[in-house]
């Protein structure tokens, strides 16, 4: 199976990727439940890898967690950081570049 490079990967979050949207729904029903919070996961840090333009990463962050997120398209990250900084979480969201699909 041949896997997209980041030219591709750009592009398509340049025009909106079609799995881009908001939070994952089984993630908001667990942090809006309590069960998955800073609290009762101590230290309250998560990493969200595959971060894509940032959605579930931001949401964890107003919801009190530190997340690194980690995506391979520049283009991607660039909309996590803005989404980041209109959230004013950017101080809780640390984005990284890299290639989850290297060894």
């Amino acid at each position: 199976m041949a896997v997209l490079g980041a030219r591709t990967y750009d592009l398509l979050y340049r025009f909106r990727a079609p799995w881009e949207g908001g939070p994952r729904s089984e993630l908001v029903e667990l942090v809006e439940s309590g069960i998955l919070s800073p609290e009762s996961l101590p230290p309250g840090r998560a990493i969200d890898l595959g971060c894509g333009s940032g959605a579930n990463a931001v949401f964890l962050a107003e919801h009190g967690f530190h997340v690194t997120g980690v995506d391979f398209s520049r283009v991607a990250l660039r909309k996590a950081h803005r989404l980041a900084a209109k959230r004013g979480v950017e101080r809780r969201v640390v984005l990284i570049r890299g290639d989850l699909t290297s060894a």
